[in-house]
């Protein structure tokens, strides 16, 4: 038969200290480099690269393998937009019909626009048949002229649809009393023009409206027609007013042709 525990006893004295283990491999040692990061996605004026890592092969260089990306940072200098173009010059193209793009250069950060649209057609002449006389339809409208300021980064995309000019309108033949209420035809109203940046529309300006076409011709006392000339382009500020976009109506600051657009920086 088993007997009751008996009382616990008292802590035995401390052993000796054990032999000290072997000295590990030594670590890698952590190398900081540093480089001039270009103007661009990372930062806009440009500023400095700062890349880290383990120098594994002991050479006190850190290499390309070494570095770890992951804590890659980056010191930029103070924004080089507004003012402050690096690179100054312009472009201008009148290809109208056809969206085309242009790309914002190195060094740019501010640009200015300005953009001639399409003009309406001629309204349409008569041919009076009595004596031959040509009386001729009212002028189309002119293009509407804006200008505006845009802040970029150089890679930045200008696309741009220049509208094309309004057509003429039909002439008409007539002759002694039947040209009387008679009409030539209404020019055709110039395409609108279209400018975005990176694909988001900033900027549309309205093309020329068509002029009327002339009307009783050789007669007196007829029933009036409307004839005038087309009204101007101008800036259609329906899509704009939350774009960041300031644009304004202006005078044709450069004499540019109708469907042209000046990108100066």
């Amino acid at each position: 038969m088993q007997g009751p525990q008996g009382l616990k006893g008292d802590t035995g004295a401390t052993g000796p200290q054990g032999i000290q283990g072997a000295i590990g491999p030594q670590g890698n040692t952590a190398l900081i480099k540093t480089s001039t990061e270009p103007a661009g996605v990372h930062c806009v004026g440009g500023g400095t690269k700062i890349e880290v890592g383990l120098d594994s092969n002991n050479n006190d260089t850190l290499e390309l393998n070494e570095i770890d990306t992951t804590l890659t940072q980056y010191v930029c200098n103070a924004n080089n937009s507004n003012s402050n173009n690096l690179t100054h010059s312009h472009v201008q193209y009148s290809n109208k019909g056809v969206l085309s793009n242009w790309v914002v250069p190195n060094n740019v950060y501010l640009i200015e626009i300005s953009v001639a649209s399409s003009k309406g057609g001629k309204g349409g002449n008569i041919i009076y048949s009595t004596n031959g006389n040509i009386y001729n339809g009212y002028a189309g409208g002119d293009p509407g002229y804006v200008t505006f300021i845009v802040n970029v980064t150089p890679g930045d995309t200008i696309d741009y649809y220049l509208g094309n000019d309004g057509l003429a309108g039909s002439n008409l033949s007539c002759g002694g009393t039947s040209c009387c209420g008679s009409q030539a035809g209404t020019g055709i109203d110039g395409e609108d023009t279209y400018v975005y940046l990176n694909n988001n529309l900033i900027t549309t300006v309205k093309g020329g409206k068509g002029g009327s076409g002339r009307g009783n011709a050789g007669n007196s006392g007829c029933a009036n027609l409307p004839q005038t000339g087309g009204q101007p382009g101008y800036l259609d500020t329906s899509n704009i007013l939350d774009s960041g976009i300031f644009s304004f109506n202006s005078d044709n600051l450069f004499s540019l042709n109708s469907s042209t657009i000046l990108i100066r920086y």
